[in-house]
């Protein structure tokens, strides 16, 4: 007896009491959830015995959610714009090549015009496949209008070039 062992011996009646005292409180505990339409959670080392609070952050648990969804609605919004800059590119691309292709084609349906309107090309295919010669007559020239011959009585066109040479008679 030199402190080797407990001089208190353990109390049977009063283990007993704590044991019903525990189990009245965990079947009041289960009452009250069921009255509430919840179950109760199993006591044990892998379940805690009450079920856990709520968060007092909910405000800054939406608040995060909402930072996130706009966030993610920002990444998809700038790789939106950015395919768009790419596909408007491209077409930017194929519009100049069409545009470099259409200049050279002109300038080569210019060379053909200027070459086919030439007139030493054009008097021999006139002669050949269309049997036309040149004019033995001097050709007919129409002279404009003007406010003198509109007010003088209709006279012949050689008085009116007379006139014209000798501006006194």
């Amino acid at each position: 007896m030199f402190g080797l062992g407990s001089s208190k011996k353990a109390n049977p009646t009063r283990e007993l009491a704590n044991l019903n005292l525990r189990m009245r409180k965990s079947s009041m505990r289960r009452s009250f959830l069921k009255g509430r339409g919840r179950t109760p959670r199993p006591p044990g080392p892998y379940r805690p015995a009450r079920l856990p609070r709520p968060s007092k952050n909910r405000g800054l648990g939406r608040f995060l959610t909402l930072v996130f969804v706009l966030l993610l609605f920002s990444i998809l919004a700038f790789t939106w714009k950015a395919a768009q800059m790419a596909d408007t590119l491209t077409h930017l691309d194929a519009a100049r090549t069409s545009q470099q292709d259409l200049k050279e084609r002109l300038k080569s349906l210019q060379l053909i015009l200027q070459e086919a309107s030439n007139y030493s090309r054009i008097e021999p295919m006139a002669r050949e496949k269309l049997g036309m010669l040149p004019p033995t007559t001097p050709p007919i020239v129409i002279a404009p209008l003007d406010d003198r011959v509109a007010a003088l009585p209709a006279q012949s066109s050689e008085d009116y070039l007379a006139s014209r040479k000798d501006p006194e008679k």
